[in-house]
């Protein structure tokens, strides 16, 4: 509760007093150039006060009575009986800013040049940033158009029963009465198979007998049919 109350009254008492009090000097008619000059010594001193404030906060901000003493400092800067301001900016601040002016001048022209160089380069990290992210995003959206397509047309073929070429084949022979049969299963696809009839042994007889009574064959050739239509026999008096 103490820390509070001393906040609000340096606050109070440190700037928003003094403030006025420069405000009503700027604003007025015939303004007294001395108090201009006061308070722009007053405005110095307390920026100055504010930077060392930071720096007593974190190591000293422990003693007791630190946060009266910051108080009754800005108080005695100010107060028309002591006028605090001219005595300590005469004699600490003003012999030391009129002898280093230049370098300070010089110091804060390399760093204003620093800063712009950092703010350009800053700006031109961003933008080459940008345009990297920008190029991935529709290289991104690009290759999501493309997956889409393929899926839809993927969809359409199936839709359609259309599918792909069989690639390898397995084939098994089941023995039957009508016949000999031939499933056909692609590699691809176990559970669906086609099924191819080849002639029964019937047929097969009666093609070679119409191979030999219309063509014209050497004897070689007319014994081995003869000989292979008697297998054949045997093979339909088996089935029959």
């Amino acid at each position: 509760m103490g820390s509070l109350l001393s906040r609000v009254l340096i606050m109070s008492f440190g700037y928003a007093y003094p403030a006025y009090e420069c405000f009503k000097e700027v604003e007025n008619n015939n303004p007294d150039i001395e108090r201009l000059l006061f308070w722009c010594q007053y405005w110095f001193l307390v920026a100055i006060f504010t930077i060392c404030e930071r720096v007593g906060d974190a190591l000293i901000s422990w003693l007791p009575m630190y946060s009266e003493a910051k108080l009754a400092f800005l108080i005695y800067l100010w107060y028309p009986r002591t006028k605090g301001t001219s005595y300590v900016y005469g004699s600490f601040f003003l012999p030391f800013l009129g002898k280093h002016q230049p370098e300070i001048d010089r110091m804060l022209l390399e760093l204003r040049d620093r800063a712009r160089n950092i703010t350009v380069l800053f700006w031109q990290n961003i933008a080459s940033y940008g345009q990297t992210r920008f190029l991935e995003i529709l290289q991104y959206f690009s290759s999501q158009s493309s997956s889409f397509a393929y899926t839809e047309k993927q969809q359409q073929m199936e839709s359609t029963n259309e599918k792909p070429l069989v690639s390898s084949h397995e084939a098994v022979y089941t023995p039957n009465t009508g016949g000999t049969t031939v499933s056909v299963q692609s590699a691809a696809e176990d559970s669906s198979a086609s099924e191819l009839q080849l002639p029964s042994s019937t047929e097969r007889v009666q093609s070679f007998e119409d191979t030999k009574t219309h063509s014209s064959l050497p004897q070689e050739t007319t014994t081995a049919i003869r000989s292979r239509r008697g297998i054949w026999r045997l093979f339909r008096a088996k089935d029959t």
